[in-house]
């Protein structure tokens, strides 16, 4: 375990509380395409925190 896990865990869950609170009010309305929207996005954002986790582990 690196010492960017934890880090890392913590940004991600960060990271998706917000996305869920912004998209919280979108979701109401129960669309489909706004739950695959969000999904998608919580994914790119882990993908982001992933590669910038590995450049300062390369440090």
């Amino acid at each position: 375990m690196n010492k960017y896990s934890a880090v890392k865990a913590l940004i991600s869950a960060i990271v998706i509380a917000i996305t869920v609170l912004l998209f919280g009010h979108i979701g109401n309305q129960n669309n489909i395409l706004n739950e695959v929207i969000l999904v998608a996005f919580i994914f790119v954002e882990c993908l982001v925190v992933d590669k910038a986790v590995d450049v300062l582990n390369r440090k």
